[in-house]
């Protein structure tokens, strides 16, 4: 059985390939796709806006997804398999990111992220979102990232206790409640040695004309939907050459 702190190494930075960047924007691309037709006008943000958000999303879950196929969690692999992506909608998927068993028990992880924007003050996570999984995760698995990035800081877990005692409030004009934590504490707290000036410099970060590049690729779309088989009528097509 899997032990949580084999599963996750936390508390250090590591490098990002531009292919598991390519692999996000394919999965953030088709998860917009499906959610389009259900998206709340409140929450339609604009097709570029919409991407964004469900970039970092896909990024994210993604770079767990990886982590656990490394370690060989089978159970974990299967959940997060069906949960990364839902033909459906993103909004029929509930529950955490990952369930895996560790010994006689599920241990239940989300993901969240923070972009390292200088501008914003808080680490901040759904309300709605964290009221919902009450009962059903036991840590979130925070990363430290840039869009497109080329190093991500991976913070030590969060209880899903300690997030309670964050305050709450609106930092967004879509209406929605986040428990928040002002980001100094944060890294105080969970990743004293992330350095997010460095990771947000934008001269360091993989250019989307790239990124679609490396996504235009047979090897890396099929090596996506080789995990994600329902992914493949989504996928948009190629905006590149691939010759």
């Amino acid at each position: 059985m899997m032990k949580l702190s084999a599963l996750v190494d936390t508390d250090r930075e590591v490098p990002i390939e531009i292919g598991m960047w390519a692999y996000a924007m394919l999965l953030a691309k088709a998860r917009v796709k499906s959610n389009d037709a259900r998206r709340a006008k409140r929450r339609d943000r604009g097709e570029k806006k919409n991407l964004e958000g469900d970039l970092r999303g896909a990024f994210c879950e993604l770079f767990l997804f990886k982590e656990v196929i490394a370690q060989a969690a089978e159970d974990g692999v299967d959940h997060m398999r069906h949960h990364l992506f839902n033909p459906a909608g993103g909004g029929e998927e509930a529950g955490p990111d990952l369930q895996c068993a560790e010994g006689a028990r599920q241990v239940c992880l989300d993901v969240k992220s923070f972009d390292c924007d200088p501008g914003k003050r808080y680490f901040a996570i759904n309300a709605d979102k964290h009221h919902k999984l009450r009962g059903c995760c036991d840590y979130y698995l925070c990363l430290l990232v840039a869009p497109l990035g080329p190093k991500a800081f991976v913070a030590k877990l969060v209880p899903y206790a300690a997030v309670d005692r964050w305050p709450m409030g609106e930092l967004g004009r879509y209406g929605d409640a986040s428990c928040n934590l002002p980001i100094v504490d944060f890294i105080s707290s969970y990743a004293p040695g992330a350095d997010i000036a460095a990771l947000w410099t934008p001269a360091a970060r993989y250019t989307e004309e790239r990124v679609d590049a490396c996504a235009a690729k047979p090897r890396i779309r099929e090596g996506l939907t080789k995990w994600l088989p329902a992914l493949a009528p989504f996928l948009p097509e190629p905006s590149v050459s691939t010759r």
